[in-house]
């Protein structure tokens, strides 16, 4: 499905429902991306997937929604979001190793520019630093107000590391199992711009100076 968004030329592409374990999924949305790419040349048109295309205009991100099913049911739905404790766990879990593990998601400098130009329109729809909320378009994590429940990450652009967003969510997910007494910092009500959460890496040489694959791993992997 795609539909009109706020932004110059904006579109926005609604995929299906893929299970992030299948082998193929970052194959599955290249291939969305390539032929969207070539019925925009059909018709004389042109595609661009950078994340901010316009300096005073909305950036391009990619988001992905997600839910845990036990038994074919969702496990996000069984309790009011403050009370459902895989749901914290997992956004906690997200919150907790994604600075170390931006570098897997951020391809180049391009990046940050949807994050770090200084406009007004960031304040209002771009994540800058490590928070969550309810039906919150300014954190980093978004939950819909919407059944069935699902988690909403919001920092990946139209142009990141779809296997790595894939690496890091995986990772995120196992961690949160694993780990499942961690619990994410206060919920945000406002705007997330204006309050002290922790920051996003500025730039690509401070992810990569933060970037460990070793503690990622660890992290996933202890008991």
């Amino acid at each position: 499905k795609i539909k009109k968004e706020s932004g110059f030329n904006q579109y926005e592409f609604d995929s299906d429902i893929f299970l992030i374990n299948q082998a193929n999924y970052f194959l599955k949305i290249n291939k969305i991306k390539s032929s969207l790419q070539f019925y925009a040349q059909e018709n004389g048109l042109m595609i661009n997937y950078h994340p901010k295309p316009f300096i005073f205009d909305y950036g391009s991100a990619m988001h992905f929604n997600l839910n845990l099913k036990k038994k074919g049911c969702n496990i996000f739905d069984q309790n009011a979001i403050d009370e459902n404790k895989p749901l914290l766990s997992l956004i906690a879990a997200i919150l907790k190793l994604l600075n170390q593990s931006l570098y897997l998601i951020f391809n180049n400098e391009e990046e940050f520019t949807r994050l770090y130009q200084q406009d007004e329109l960031k304040q209002k729809v771009t994540p800058t630093n490590l928070s969550w909320g309810g039906n919150n378009r300014t954190t980093m994590i978004r939950i819909p107000d919407r059944l069935p429940t699902c988690l909403e990450f919001r920092l990946p652009s139209a142009n990141s590391n779809i296997i790595g967003v894939m690496m890091f969510l995986l990772t995120s997910i196992y961690y949160s199992i694993i780990h499942d007494d961690i619990t994410p910092p206060q919920r945000c009500y406002g705007n997330a711009y204006q309050y002290r959460y922790s920051s996003i890496c500025k730039n690509l040489l401070e992810a990569k100076k933060c970037f460990s694959l070793n503690k990622i791993i660890d992290h996933s992997l202890s008991l």
